[in-house]
């Protein structure tokens, strides 16, 4: 378990405790969050299979606080690529906007991603993403978005 918290300004503006199990063999992965800024909740589990397929599930609750989406579920898969440093995947989920956020009235949206999570190096993962997002929550005038995007994870 550990607990994290965000400061900004002197003030805190995220604090988590966290408990997550990661075990050895085979490599799999899961754990659950609960936050206090309002409070919340959230799962994921992930494993790996034939050393290749990588499904994972996601799912999150939260109230109050401010979120931008107070209910989640997520489900996808990724697949080792360029013998096992890479990954290829393609994710989809549903989320749910709170009234306090939309002004009145709760708002399903929909998501769909897919990704390339290129490892050039041990200590580096480059990752660009293409989404497509159905009934955007925070944008009630569009029945629809497209947004691409950029991940960078560096390790020291």
């Amino acid at each position: 378990m550990f607990v994290s918290s965000w400061r900004w300004c002197g003030a805190e503006a995220f604090s988590a405790p966290a408990i997550g199990w990661t075990p050895t063999s085979p490599p799999s992965a899961g754990g659950y969050k609960i936050w206090k800024t309002g409070w919340g909740c959230a799962f994921s589990a992930s494993r790996l299979f034939r050393d290749r397929w990588n499904p994972f599930f996601r799912a999150g609750w939260a109230d109050g606080g401010g979120a931008a989406v107070d209910r989640s579920i997520g489900a996808g898969i990724g697949c080792r690529v360029n013998d096992g440093q890479d990954y290829l995947g393609f994710g989809a989920g549903w989320g749910r906007a709170p009234k306090e956020v939309t002004g009145g009235r709760n708002r399903d949206q929909y998501s769909f991603e897919i990704y390339y999570r290129w490892q050039p190096t041990p200590q580096l993962q480059i990752t660009p993403d293409l989404q497509f997002i159905l009934d955007p929550a925070l944008n009630p005038d569009a029945s629809d978005e497209w947004l691409a995007g950029l991940r960078v994870r560096a390790v020291f």
